[in-house]
C-alpha cells in the first residue's frame, strides 16, 4: 500500500508578506499586463502566494487596484510634490527639480505612466479608478 504525503495535493505558501508589499507586487504585475489582463493567480505567483491569499487582504481586484492607486498618489506627493513647498529651493529648482523627477517616474518607468495607462485602458469602465 503506498502512502501519498498531502504536500502533493497542497501547496504551502511560500512566504508571507504585508499589505505594502502585496501592492508592490500587484503594482508590478499591473504595469506588465494592465490592469483586465492580470488576474489575481499572476498577483499571488508574484508575490509567493496562493491566490486565495490575497483575498485576506483585499475583496477583489478592483479593491486591490484602489490600493495601488492610493499608494501611487502618497507616494508621489510625499516624494515629488512637497519639493514645491521647499522654501529652500528657488522658484527656478523647484521646477527643475519637479521635472527631472516627473520624467523619471512618468516617462523611464517600465511601459511608460502607469496613471495614464490605467486611466486609458479603464475609462468609462471602472469609475472608482477615475
Amino acid at each position: 500500500m503506498k502512502v501519498f504525503s498531502l504536500s502533493l495535493f497542497y501547496q504551502m505558501p511560500v512566504q508571507k508578506i504585508d499589505k505594502e508589499d502585496l501592492i508592490k507586487s500587484a503594482l508590478k504585475v499591473f504595469k506588465l499586463k494592465g490592469y483586465h489582463k492580470s488576474s489575481m493567480a499572476d498577483i499571488a505567483h508574484e508575490c509567493g502566494l496562493l491566490k486565495g491569499s490575497i483575498y485576506h487582504y483585499f475583496a477583489s481586484k478592483e479593491a486591490l487596484m484602489v490600493q495601488v492607486l492610493v499608494y501611487l498618489r502618497e507616494r508621489y506627493n510625499r516624494e515629488v510634490f512637497t519639493l514645491a513647498y521647499n522654501e529652500k529651493l528657488s522658484p527656478f529648482k523647484k521646477l527643475q527639480t519637479l521635472a527631472l523627477l516627473s520624467e523619471e517616474i512618468f516617462l523611464a518607468e517600465t511601459n511608460g505612466c502607469f496613471f495614464t495607462n490605467i486611466g486609458l485602458e479603464t475609462v468609462n469602465v471602472v469609475d472608482e479608478f477615475t
